[in-house]
């Protein structure tokens, strides 16, 4: 009658034990053979995981929406006007400033 388990039969408890998939791991091997190839690319994949419903949308469409003008704007005006040393000077002025705060706002953070 000896109740005392030796370290070999503990380790094959524990790895028995690590090798059960959690049922986490059980539904997404679920979806992974269930998943259908037919759907819509923006049903799978990336898209399926963002939520669509949380999305501010005006704040969204406004980032973008500048984006997109920045990217046809700029180099309009320096096809047409050029640029002189103080836009290029100030331009690497704000791209450092805006890369410390950025770097030293997401530091103090964690």
């Amino acid at each position: 009658m000896n109740n005392v388990i030796n370290d070999s039969e503990r380790d094959e408890e524990n790895i028995a034990w690590h090798e059960q998939p959690s049922p986490a791991q059980c539904e997404r091997q679920e979806e992974m053979t269930t998943h259908d190839f037919r759907k819509p690319p923006a049903t799978t994949g990336m898209f399926r995981r963002i939520p669509f419903e949380k999305v501010n949308w005006p704040i969204s469409c406004f980032l973008i929406g500048t984006f997109i003008i920045s990217l046809t704007l700029v180099p309009a005006y320096v096809w047409h006007f050029g640029i002189n040393w103080f836009q290029a000077a100030l331009f690497f002025a704000m791209f450092c400033a805006c890369g410390f705060s950025i770097t030293l706002g997401y530091h103090r953070l964690f």
